[in-house]
């Protein structure tokens, strides 16, 4: 029983990681957007476009991972979705234009729509009744603090190693 209560903390704290980067991903564009416009020389239009395909698919996704996260599963959804953000950012960051630019946010978008309904089923399964409430409000801060990391520590971070 120890094992099971270490085990679900572990689950827990990991959950927060990845929604720490749901934030910093969905406002990351507003720091980038400068180096985005030189390097595909991107008016405020196509901007536009590539900082909005995360939340098209992000919404777009939302009924799918209820979906799956009831016939498959929280953890088994969560670690499929967070693969596949992490293939849009590693086709975002080597974009060679605008389009690839914005198939890698779609895909950082479809895929981070797979992390707060899976966690909060989790919640449901795992954890007393009366700990959800802390629980969600926790991954509340979380989300604040991937918000206000996306601001100056990002810019430090875009200025010192490149936006990509």
């Amino acid at each position: 029983m120890k094992d099971f209560r270490l085990y679900r903390w572990a689950i827990f704290s990991i959950i927060c990681i990845l929604y720490f980067f749901v934030c910093l991903h969905r406002l990351s564009p507003t720091v980038i957007a400068r180096d985005l416009a030189l390097s595909f020389h991107a008016d405020a239009v196509t901007l536009g476009i590539i900082a909005s395909a995360y939340f098209y698919l992000y919404a777009a996704m939302q009924p799918v991972v209820g979906y799956l996260s009831d016939t498959t599963g929280p953890r088994k959804v969560m670690s499929l979705m967070f693969f596949i953000s992490a293939a849009g950012s590693v086709i975002f960051g080597l974009a060679p234009n605008a389009t690839m630019a914005i198939l890698g946010r779609a895909l950082i978008g479809a895929g981070l729509a797979g992390i707060f309904i899976p966690a909060l089923k989790l919640f449901s399964r795992w954890y007393r009744p009366n700990q959800f409430t802390s629980l969600t409000g926790v991954m509340s801060t979380v989300n604040g603090l991937g918000g206000l990391s996306a601001a100056m520590p990002l810019t430090y971070l875009v200025v010192f190693l490149g936006w990509r």
